[in-house]
């Protein structure tokens, strides 16, 4: 481990993904109330444009160890202000490439600036803000980043398939599903995107289940968090270690509100039975109620 990612590994460090329009900035406002540092830069869905640009590319998928634990700590140090790697210009070089230029080069700018200020520094950890970033595309790199992050807490928001498979974010079916589902889709399409649903959320299921005891998890709901917080929340309290007031509770309760909901007047037989009995295994009725 750098000496960045071995600092950090002393406390825990959270993170929020999911598939995209799941409801994760909802999360990550409620993690930023409590005092959580989601890092920098961010957008108005406050991802963590610094994951984006770093993690957010096909090539990813195949790095090498050490290329992913140099992306890790070029993230940990232009974000959040870890020591940086000598080689931090290369990585984001290579990492602008995978992006547009009209959303990159700000945020390329940015982590030159902040990799600059933290490299060869290692300062303390101990007086900072515990971090609580938010990307939905951490969970396509989940288990190589507890991996190389031991102290990391992630939280898996998850929303109704049939909602999703109607969402307008259909950005990370369109990039990753080709990986998750072996064959691509160039325009958005539910059922692709409710296949694409299914299977990113078993596969983060599976390394739950598996990992529980070594690897924690926190499975997040968001259906049941807006229609009845205080179950959700207190469990959500307790994954964070932050004891559950009554008074906590009633004033994170009262910062969350609904996300838009998809049509609902679509016939669901245009969805495969392997679909429809994944939304059941994982929770969800095969049918709009």
């Amino acid at each position: 481990m750098t000496p960045a990612s071995a600092d950090r590994s002393l406390q825990p460090v959270y993170a929020i993904g999911g598939v995209g329009g799941s409801g994760t900035r909802l999360v990550a406002e409620l993690l930023a109330h409590l005092g959580y540092d989601p890092g920098k830069p961010l957008n108005a869905e406050r991802d963590n444009l610094a994951f984006t640009l770093l993690f957010k590319r096909l090539d990813m998928l195949e790095a090498g160890d050490a290329d992913f634990a140099d992306c890790l700590q070029v993230f940990l140090a232009g974000s959040f202000g870890e020591a940086a790697p000598v080689n931090y210009r290369t990585i984001i070089e290579q990492a602008r490439q995978a992006h547009p230029p009209v959303w990159s080069q700000p945020v390329v700018e940015y982590l030159m600036t902040a990799c600059l200020a933290a490299s060869g520094t290692q300062a303390a950890t101990t007086d900072r803000k515990p971090i609580g970033w938010k990307e939905p595309n951490t969970h396509l790199f989940i288990a190589r980043l507890y991996q190389h992050l031991p102290g990391l807490r992630y939280i898996h928001v998850i929303r109704n398939g049939l909602d999703m498979a109607y969402s307008t974010n259909q950005r990370q079916a369109l990039l990753w599903g080709r990986h998750l589902l072996g064959y691509g889709c160039d325009t958005p399409d539910p059922v692709y995107s409710l296949k694409y649903w299914c299977e990113a959320n078993k596969r983060m299921a599976y390394f739950r289940d598996t990992w529980a005891d070594t690897r924690p998890v926190f499975w997040l709901d968001y259906d049941a968090l807006v229609s009845n917080p205080p179950p959700v929340l207190t469990a959500l309290l307790d994954f964070l270690a932050i004891a559950p007031s009554q008074s906590l509770l009633d004033e994170l309760s009262g910062r969350i509100t609904c996300g838009n909901r998809r049509p609902r007047q679509h016939d669901v037989s245009i969805f495969a039975a392997e679909e429809l009995a994944c939304l059941e295994q994982l929770g969800y009725s095969p049918c709009w109620s």
